[in-house]
């Protein structure tokens, strides 16, 4: 009987956690180059945190596992020469985001402007 008990609390407690964040590419807005070393930070709402800079393709990942209840957020792309670009939880779903692959919701891409 314990033993059910403790599987039932666990199997409670896992389905509480979810993934927060996104991942993405990151290109210069008049170009389509993409960007390396852009500083990205993801905060949310409770704190969850998590950084990464952009590698040699542009590439970023900034996906954190944290309570179900922690899922607003905002991400910050900074690099110097380009005006700094904050991003939430809703970009995802805004009809103007655009994707690697078109037609699917896989890998955003983020557009940043040179200053």
């Amino acid at each position: 009987m314990k033993s059910i008990i403790f599987l039932l609390i666990f199997i409670l407690l896992v389905s509480c956690d979810a993934l927060v964040g996104e991942d993405g590419v990151v290109v210069d807005s008049e170009t389509g180059i993409r960007i390396s070393d852009v500083s990205v930070k993801m905060v949310s709402d409770k704190g969850a945190y998590a950084e990464d800079l952009t590698d040699s393709t542009g590439y970023f990942n900034v996906v954190r596992l944290t309570s179900y209840y922690d899922n607003d957020y905002t991400i910050t792309f900074e690099k110097e020469g380009f005006e700094l670009e904050i991003i939430d939880e809703n970009y995802f779903r805004d009809s103007t985001t655009e994707f690697v692959t078109e037609g699917t919701k896989d890998t955003l891409i983020i557009k940043l402007r040179p200053n």
